[in-house]
């Protein structure tokens, strides 16, 4: 598997100087004041992605995060984590909740083959309806659009490239959009022929397709949402009040 390339200094981001938050701000600006900057800054976008994750990104996520194992290759290798392990200070980036988010999703799209062995007949309309709903899918797009967005990169120019050791293949990072995953994980894909450097256009067909008795491909249930936030409650608050009476009574 070809994953996106992972910035150097991933590890236990700080605080940027103020000199170096200048260097990203573009001072060309229109008559009308509005940016006028449409060249790729991959700086812009190491910045973002060794940033930490907000409060609400982290509580999502904070399961995930702190759950994998060696054993779990593709994310432990992706997040970057050594021989060594994570250490206690290392903190959740917008990177990596990108990395887990995509993961998670192109998991749960191969999960849909797994649940079908046994039985006859193609996966439903359905049952990929309730994968493209999967939350770590709807949340893995929304990020990396927030990516493109930090440096005005195309997904291409964010992907690993030809001349680098670890290349495996074109536009490895524009290929985790989730319709793209569809594809390539259960051969169900969209007929408009979408350009590789055009990250959302695979989505965007999938979400105009009408499920029978699900709705369009992004008329999805918030339940998933629901369920995540409320195992993020049980870790965040029930869970220490418990480690505390264990310990003390």
């Amino acid at each position: 598997q070809d994953w996106s390339r992972t910035p150097s200094e991933v590890h236990n981001m700080k605080a940027l100087p103020l000199f170096q938050w200048l260097f990203l701000v573009d001072f060309s600006l229109t008559d009308g004041g509005v940016e006028n900057n449409t060249a790729c800054n991959k700086y812009s976008y190491e910045v973002w992605y060794n940033t930490s994750a907000d409060d609400d990104l982290y509580g999502l996520l904070q399961k995930d995060f702190w759950g994998i194992k060696r054993q779990d290759k593709k994310l432990w290798t992706a997040l970057g984590f050594g021989d060594e392990g994570m250490v206690q200070d290392f903190i959740l980036t917008n990177g990596h909740a990108m990395q887990i988010t995509s993961i998670r999703c192109q998991e749960a799209l191969r999960q849909l083959k797994v649940d079908l062995a046994g039985k006859h007949g193609p996966i439903s309309d359905q049952s990929i309806h309730k994968g493209m709903c999967n939350w770590y899918c709807l949340k893995s797009d929304e990020i990396r659009d927030v990516a493109l967005q930090s440096s005005k990169c195309s997904c291409l120019e964010y992907s690993v490239q030809p001349h680098e050791i670890s290349y495996h293949r074109e536009g490895g990072w524009c290929n985790m959009n989730s319709a793209r995953l569809l594809c390539e994980e259960l051969e169900v894909c969209g007929t408009w022929g979408c350009q590789l450097a055009d990250f959302h256009c695979p989505r965007r067909e999938y979400n105009q397709k009408y499920i029978p008795l699900k709705g369009y491909g992004n008329e999805c249930s918030s339940s998933k949402l629901a369920q995540i936030r409320f195992e993020s409650f049980i870790g965040a608050v029930i869970f220490p009040i418990f480690l505390f009476f264990t310990e003390y009574y």
